[in-house]
């Protein structure tokens, strides 16, 4: 297909079809960009591995893939807070309005700070919000956003070593004032490095709240998790550390 009609026919102005049947006969051409379309670029987080208390930059960046010029571009940031998948008016944390005016295939880049965020591991939106945009599809970046928590908001509370019956496990407890994601976080002793396997389900410990992590499952009523390799903890020393995902 011809991507820009009114230009030459030189090689790079076509392009192979990306129309569901591969071609577009009597119809627009799939290629061919669009009066008006803002194509959403990467969406960065910086630091990569924010700690507690630290501000958090987001950049994201827009492509002009249409025709008209975008006059005064806006992106919307969102956390999606509940992890539920998706992103919700009440999930907005802020917007940019840029008051330049971005030409057919310019590219533009801003910026969004975020202060005292909640700890935890989140998805992060960047939605270009352009009047008239005849391409929704490409209008969203996102990313991972992890903050790590602070010290020593999850604490090793009790240890088992050297039962009868081989159970061994590791109590944590919730010392600090918000839930944490145990996700991604690493037990390491002597000689090995566990880290938490980021699928498990029924993960958040709650402030105040006790989660064993144990070789072998224990009673139905204490809430834990077998962790696959864990731990062979020797019976007359060790070094035990617990680390979050940062």
């Amino acid at each position: 297909e011809k991507v820009w009609h009114e230009r030459a026919n030189d090689a790079m102005n076509w392009q192979p079809s990306v129309a569901p049947i591969g071609a577009t006969p009597g119809a627009f051409n799939s290629r061919s960009p669009r009066g008006a379309d803002a194509q959403a670029g990467n969406l960065f987080v910086q630091p990569d591995k924010p700690r507690f208390e630290d501000s958090i930059r987001l950049s994201a960046t827009v492509y002009n893939a249409g025709r008209m010029a975008i006059n005064s571009p806006r992106v919307a940031f969102l956390v999606d807070v509940d992890g539920n998948g998706n992103f919700g008016s009440e999930e907005k944390i802020g917007e940019v309005i840029s008051s330049v005016t971005l030409l057919p295939e310019d590219s533009l880049s801003v910026s969004f700070e975020i202060s005292n965020h909640p700890s935890g591991r989140f998805r992060v939106a960047a939605i270009w919000e352009i009047p008239g945009d005849e391409n929704a599809t490409n209008d969203s970046s996102f990313a991972t956003l992890s903050v790590g928590y602070g010290a020593r908001s999850l604490v090793i509370n009790e240890i088992l070593y050297d039962s009868p019956d081989d159970v061994e496990w590791i109590e944590l407890f919730n010392r600090g004032s918000q839930p944490v994601d145990v996700r991604g976080w690493k037990l390491a002793d002597a000689g090995s490095v566990i880290v938490i396997p980021a699928t498990i389900t029924n993960f958040i410990v709650q402030p105040g709240e006790f989660f064993v992590l144990t070789n072998k499952a224990i009673l139905p009523s204490v809430r834990h998790l077998v962790l696959p390799g864990f731990p062979s903890l020797n019976n007359d020393e060790d070094d035990l550390t617990l680390r979050d995902f940062s």
